[in-house]
């Protein structure tokens, strides 16, 4: 029992630390946000690169980081039915979470399986964006399987959490 407390401990502990250096890309978004914006209003010279660039650095941005969110279990990150499962015991609670982690786990297996694949067929190809800048789209394609992945694991220690508390009644740390 210590060691899957101990497990579950360093789950959480890499999912923090990971989490906490994925949320840096937010400044990212905003440096090349605030550049263009300068370059544009301030210059008259608009970039052909930022606004893509934005939106690639948000799609990695929210599938790596939603391990991270899953891991702080708090709405509205991920949205519950709090009219209903605020009022529940722990033991409820837990049940609950036992039976949804089924959708889970089958559309996040689903994410994985034809994420990788897009992501290889786009890593073979070498795929770029048709913009006229044109940036490579296959590290951005392979986030979401990593970050389908990294979801899986922190739903296999909640469920491992909500196993405990089901049986025992007690919450697990």
């Amino acid at each position: 029992m210590q060691r899957g407390k101990i497990l579950l401990r360093n789950v959480d502990t890499v999912m923090e630390r990971f989490g906490t250096r994925i949320s840096y890309l937010v400044l990212v978004m905003m440096g090349v946000t605030v550049y263009e914006v300068v370059a544009r209003y301030a210059f008259n010279r608009p970039t052909f690169w930022a606004h893509e660039s934005a939106e690639l650095v948000l799609c990695v941005y929210i599938m790596l980081g939603a391990g991270f969110t899953l891991c702080h279990r708090v709405s509205p990150k991920h949205i519950k039915m709090d009219v209903f499962y605020t009022r529940f015991s722990p033991r409820k609670k837990a049940v609950v979470e036992l039976v949804t982690s089924i959708t889970f786990f089958l559309f996040l297996g689903v994410v994985v399986w034809q994420g990788w694949g897009m992501a290889w067929r786009s890593l073979q190809m070498w795929e770029h964006s048709p913009s006229v800048w044109g940036p490579p789209l296959y590290p951005i394609k392979l986030a979401l399987p990593v970050g389908a992945f990294f979801m899986v694991v922190m739903g296999v220690a909640r469920l491992i959490r909500s196993l405990n508390t089901a049986i025992t009644g007690k919450e697990a740390a």
